[in-house]
């Protein structure tokens, strides 16, 4: 895929990510090994149901047909493994950047 093309689709996405989350939010894009479809992880400032996130943001891209795997994570998770080396976390703050807030 050409790179202007996958640049777009990641901020397309990004868009409606914090369009459909609430305030204050993050979405990072993190790189896929397969690189096949796109990573994203959003973080909200509380997350009472963390699947039911992960599955409606998930519609959301799909939707748009946008392949995505979507990662859904608090700010106290954040913070429990931002520093756990390994950890999809992690590597995740370390690979990707971050392409929307609210």
């Amino acid at each position: 895929m050409n790179t202007v093309t996958e640049k777009a689709i990641i901020e397309r996405a990004g868009r409606a990510l914090i369009k459909a989350v609430p305030s204050p939010a993050k979405v990072i894009s993190v790189p896929s090994p397969g690189g096949l479809e796109y990573r994203f992880v959003v973080i909200e400032q509380d997350l009472p149901e963390r699947h039911r996130e992960m599955v409606r943001l998930s519609r959301i891209l799909g939707e748009l047909l946008i392949p995505a795997d979507v990662v859904v994570v608090s700010e106290v998770e954040l913070n429990q493994e931002r520093f756990q080396k390994g950890s999809f976390i992690h590597d995740a703050l370390r690979s990707g950047e971050v392409i929307a807030e609210s």
